[in-house]
């Protein structure tokens, strides 16, 4: 039986049903069942109610557990909350672990990274054999920040592997239900490197509506997060982790997604005419 932590996320909800689809015995850990139930269905999984931060359900979703899918989020809290978890996961038996993180540097001075260079640490000291996962920036991103046709980012013209998440939930899928993927870190990627700009193209030509991409200062950027009810805590982390792409050292491509799947991975424009009508609808 597989674990799910994080059932309802954009990744998560691909997890879930592509290991129901292959029939695999699921389970999920979720503070709130109506909300799997409603995105994910009713039906094909087990459901343990609960949080990370509740001790009773953590040990009941992990028992009997073979193989777990865990996010790597970005707290103090949630280190803790790991350290638990993975006792949890130890004592059961869980005999795999598959930890989708990001880029990650324990050394850093930005928390973002320093986080999940912890959590990857943890995970690797907990003897479970683990697969880390660090993928690109997510296409379905741009569905929450294309509002109104128009992109509002300081990554500058920095390029960006974007992938799509349901490539990411079949790499998972991959991880848990078949050998050969422990001890390993796989770097993921879409098959194209591309800028804002060209992604505004791309949703224009797809949708037939106007999307334009506002290449944002990282001041400017941060006063609008502020603006829009973030704190000025989250607001500076943004900034930080868009510093990489502003200076253009993004963009590199890695082979990974495609080894593992067989496959190449979903492109942009294929992303953006799955989802055209949510695009044309949030151009307005």
């Amino acid at each position: 039986m597989f674990l799910v932590t994080g059932p309802t996320g954009n990744v998560g909800r691909h997890v879930v049903s592509q290991l129901v689809a292959a029939h695999a015995d699921v389970r999920i850990l979720t503070r709130n069942r109506m909300k799997a139930e409603q995105l994910l269905g009713p039906g094909g999984y087990e459901i343990v109610e609960g949080g990370f931060d509740d001790p009773k359900a953590v040990s009941k979703a992990m028992r009997g557990i073979d193989g777990v899918y865990f996010v790597s989020l970005e707290s103090d809290e949630y280190v803790a909350q790991m350290g638990a978890m993975l006792g949890v996961a130890k004592q059961e038996g869980v005999r795999r672990i598959v930890l989708l993180s990001a880029r990650a540097d324990i050394a850093s001075h930005v928390p973002f990274f320093r986080w999940h260079g912890i959590i990857e640490r943890m995970v690797l000291n907990s003897g479970i054999p683990c697969t880390l996962l660090r993928p690109a920036w997510f296409m379905q991103n741009f569905l929450e920040s294309a509002v109104g046709g128009t992109i509002r980012f300081a990554g500058g013209e920095g390029l960006m592997g974007f992938i799509d998440t349901r490539d990411i939930g079949s790499v998972i899928v991959k991880a848990l239900t078949e050998p050969g993927h422990q001890p390993k870190l796989y770097l993921l990627t879409g098959p194209e490197s591309i800028n804002h700009c060209r992604v505004a193209e791309i949703l224009s030509e797809c949708s037939g509506k106007q999307f334009t991409y506002h290449a944002l200062e990282p001041a400017e950027f941060k006063r609008e997060l502020i603006a829009s009810g973030k704190d000025a805590a989250f607001a500076q982390l943004s900034v930080d982790i868009t510093d990489y792409m502003r200076k253009k050292y993004s963009g590199e491509l890695f082979p990974d997604l495609e080894q593992i799947l067989g496959r190449d991975g979903i492109t942009f424009r294929q992303f953006a005419l799955d989802h055209v009508g949510q695009f044309r609808r949030l151009a307005g």
